[in-house]
């Protein structure tokens, strides 16, 4: 994980793979260091703010199609 101009990073900030259109990668293996302890909390960590990602962007998308079909009526 990391910049998008970085060249070891494969996903962005909000866990998309750079380069690819629509793929998320929203597990383990996008930690850049591995915990020395188990890594079950990180990897749960990891997993609750890509769904809370997805959420919000299919949420703006619905948004948007909700004001775009109701202005087609005023």
């Amino acid at each position: 994980m990391g910049m998008t101009d970085s060249k070891e990073a494969v996903v962005d900030s909000e866990l998309r793979v750079i380069g690819a259109k629509g793929l998320r990668v929203i597990d383990a293996s996008i930690m850049p260091r591995i915990p020395v302890g188990n890594i079950n909390a990180p990897t749960i960590m990891i997993a609750e703010r890509g769904a809370d990602l997805i959420k919000e962007y299919w949420d703006s998308v619905e948004a948007s199609k909700a004001e775009k079909y109701f202005l087609k009526f005023r």
